[in-house]
């Protein structure tokens, strides 16, 4: 029974790995997709980026979103920055129309390592949520981390969000 416990605790998956994971890796690909039109990745560079930051600035003015598992989310102006500054993907884009509902019924698949740099932003804890989704050209999977200050204050971290073929992860 202790080994039983043992082998199950934050600790020994961090050392070890989350053995248990498969479980959830196998119910987010299972997941039906969550569509968007597709409409932003058909558009060219400049005018994709102001529509995502049209859309962008509207999800922050209708405040925090609840993840499935009860956490509040913020969004930051600071964010669209830094999805349009450090975006060479387009799909970084093209997922903002359908974000809220991706951060909302995400499933939380593990905490991330808060590096020294980190510390001194004051960050507390990465959590991170995956979701399957389509944004126009194939089934994905977007992988979001929602960062966490001192205070208790969760952001979305959309320096840490990435989006992969679900081909590529199968």
């Amino acid at each position: 029974e202790r080994q039983w416990i043992q082998v199950r605790t934050p600790s020994f998956k961090k050392w070890f790995g989350d053995w248990e994971g498969g479980t959830v890796a196998d119910a987010i690909l299972g997941d039906p997709d969550i569509a968007s039109d597709g409409a932003l990745l058909k558009m060219e560079a400049k005018a994709q980026r102001a529509e995502a930051k049209r859309i962008y600035d509207a999800l922050k003015a209708g405040g925090p979103v609840e993840t499935a598992d009860g956490r509040n989310v913020h969004f930051l102006t600071r964010g669209f920055k830094e999805i349009k500054s450090h975006s060479a993907d387009p799909h970084t884009l093209a997922i903002v129309p359908i974000l809220k509902e991706v951060v909302a019924s995400a499933r939380y698949i593990g905490e991330g390592d808060v590096d020294a740099k980190a510390a001194n932003k004051d960050v507390k804890a990465y959590h991170i949520y995956a979701r399957r989704v389509n944004l126009g050209d194939g089934s994905m999977v977007a992988r979001i981390v929602i960062r966490e200050d001192k205070n208790g204050n969760q952001f979305y971290d959309e320096e840490s969000t990435s989006i992969e073929n679900v081909k590529e992860i199968q």
